[in-house]
């Protein structure tokens, strides 16, 4: 009998095995493990609680609600799968006392316990959960306030974090293969691997970071979703802190919800998960417009178009919306490619690309009416153009005059005939907040910045003076980074020294606005234009509505690609020396950035 050549056989598999076979193979694993990571995310149901002398009630998770007395008692529904978690954290309000799981009083470290902080105690509970359907029963001691508690999968449990890096590691592994495979050019591949990178900064943020969690005004977005998938209309203004925001995001979110309810998802908690999970959708997707921004900045300088994407990619406060509920997320997608249509318009001037940039600044201003920051500019620019005549240049605006207000004037009559209390139809921002936020408008308080006193408290505080929240610039410059949150002492030797390269990179800004948006200022007028109209804005918003939550980089987010642009561009403008010191200063930056928040991956919150 012949031998049988198996190294012949092994050759013919191997060149049998082409790369789309590797990609659909790769595709199938991580569909795999997703459904996995959803399934091991535990359900929690509606919550019962009682305090001592009242009526039991019900409420959702994370419950948080008026003291009505001493002692309140909380019982939690906890759906668990085959494949759970079982390690959580309990953030008691105030102190716990006693816990029972099915009928079992638990016994441990921490079976007793008080916490004033925001990140309660690890728990492992694996001797008293089963898969199915799980009654925790918490006895509570509230001293004033608000009452209740959190309960939340720990970031360090086994399952979770095995899965966790699983989907991340093979998602980002099959994206660099396709990036291999696909990308015509070194530049490409370099571009494509960071996106990659920052897609997988983003997933990780969106796994460990629960919805309620580094968010703002969560609820009344929520509120607004529900309303518009539940009515099939908007919400009257005035009846919802956030209700009088334009509703593209919200029909969005409310198909999502509808599409949940088709399926029979009815749960609340899986609902807004599935909403997360478009956030996520939509920060990657605004990381891939950056892509495309950063080759059109910098066509023929293909390093500084890797610096530029690495900046956009990391910088954590664009990374915090992968998890929020808000419009935000789809503002933001929006307003980067207004940008970047505004860039491709003005290198082309061809009238085509400009009515794109007027359809999309449609559509942003329905998400957002910050948007209509982007009016002006390419209208007032519009004449500018020099490739044809003044007949059709006046024809075209016309005609992109009238595309705008089709697209636009059905919300602003819709809302003027249907209102009945018009006070709050067009709020340009939060002006009316709580009165502990409020700050003097001072020219100190308007115009300090003073790196040196800043870096000794490098989290912002909007409730508190000794972390210097009065001084606008400080507040702005730090919230780019960390928003408004406070973060445990093992972060802030981290935050100093970012805080640290991220100030002397603003050298380079003001050297970059000189050279690019005042010497040469017809190649880079509308950036110019957008840089000051945008932070002149901003500081307009902090003196006419002077509160501390106005400060934060989070209204202004889109001045990220203008400062980046400016940097880099006074960067390539320095001397040789020099230029290597900025380029150092931006690859600092984004490493140490991009450590932030896998550092926050393993931080209860």
């Amino acid at each position: 009998m012949p031998k049988r050549n198996t190294s012949s056989e092994k050759r013919m598999l191997v060149i049998a095995l082409q790369p789309r076979d590797l990609l659909f193979f790769g595709i199938f694993i991580i569909a795999n493990l997703f459904l996995l990571r959803i399934l091991a995310e535990p359900s929690i149901g509606p919550v019962r609680y009682q305090y001592a002398g009242f009526d039991w009630q019900t409420a959702e998770h994370p419950l948080f609600v008026p003291s009505e007395s001493k002692e309140l008692t909380v019982e939690l529904p906890l759906q668990l799968s085959w494949l759970h978690p079982n390690v959580f954290y309990v953030k008691p309000d105030d102190c716990m006392q006693q816990l029972v799981i099915n009928d079992v009083v638990f016994k441990g470290e921490s079976e007793n316990f008080c916490d004033y902080s925001t990140l309660g105690q690890p728990l492992d509970m694996s001797a008293y959960l089963k898969a199915g359907e799980n009654l925790l029963r918490f006895t509570l001691v509230d001293n004033g306030g608000k009452g209740g508690l959190r309960i939340t999968p720990s970031r360090t449990d086994g399952i979770l974090l095995t899965l966790n890096l699983l989907l991340i590691l093979s998602s980002a592994g099959l994206a660099l293969l396709a990036c291999a495979l696909f990308a015509k050019s070194k530049l490409q591949r370099q571009l494509l691997s960071i996106f990659v990178g920052g897609s997988a900064l983003r997933l990780l943020y969106m796994l460990s970071t629960h919805y309620f969690v580094r968010g703002h005004d969560t609820d009344d977005h929520i509120k607004y979703i529900r309303f518009v998938a539940e009515n099939f209309a908007m919400p009257p203004a005035s009846e919802g802190f956030v209700f009088h925001h334009p509703p593209l995001y919200y029909f969005i979110g409310a198909l999502v919800m509808r599409f949940d309810f088709l399926l029979g998802r009815s749960h609340d908690e899986v609902i807004l998960h599935d909403l997360q999970v478009l956030s996520l959708i939509l920060s990657i997707a605004t990381l891939g417009i950056a892509v495309w921004i950063a080759q059109k900045l910098f066509a023929r300088q293909g390093a500084y178009a890797v610096l530029f994407l690495s900046v956009v990619a990391t910088l954590p406060s664009l990374i915090f919306l992968a998890a929020r509920i808000t419009n935000g997320t789809l503002d933001i997608l929006l307003g980067f490619l207004c940008f970047g249509l505004l860039v491709q318009w003005w290198q082309s001037r061809r009238p085509r690309d400009w009515y794109l940039l007027v359809i999309c600044i449609a559509f942003a201003s329905l998400t957002r009416i910050n948007n209509l920051a982007f009016l002006p500019i390419a209208f007032l620019l519009f004449p500018l153009i020099s490739r044809i005549s003044w007949r059709k240049r006046v024809g075209h605006f016309m005609a992109g005059s009238l595309l705008f207000v089709l697209l636009t004037i059905w919300f602003p009559i819709h809302r003027f005939v249907t209102e009945t209390d018009k006070s709050n139809m067009f709020s340009l921002g939060n002006n009316a907040m709580h009165s502990g936020l409020r700050l003097e408008t001072t020219i100190e308080n308007v115009f300090t910045f003073n790196p040196i006193a800043f870096l000794r408290v490098p989290f912002n505080h909007p409730w508190e003076d000794m972390a210097r929240r009065q001084f606008f610039p400080e507040y702005f410059f730090r919230s780019a980074f960390f928003g408004e949150f406070q973060f445990p002492d093992i972060f802030v030797g981290l935050a100093e020294v970012l805080l640290f390269v991220a100030s002397c990179a603003l050298i380079f800004l003001v050297i970059g606005f000189w050279k690019a948006g005042i010497l040469r200022i017809r190649e880079s007028l509308p950036i110019t234009l957008l840089f000051v109209l945008l932070f002149g804005a901003q500081m307009a918003y902090r003196v006419f509505a002077p509160y501390s939550a106005n400060q934060d980089f989070r209204h202004s987010l889109l001045l990220l690609l203008p400062i980046s642009y400016f940097i880099l561009t006074g960067i390539q403008e320095s001397p040789k020396s020099f230029a290597a010191f900025g380029r150092y200063l931006v690859v600092t930056m984004a490493s140490l950035c991009a450590a932030f928040i896998v550092l926050l991956h393993f931080y209860e919150s």
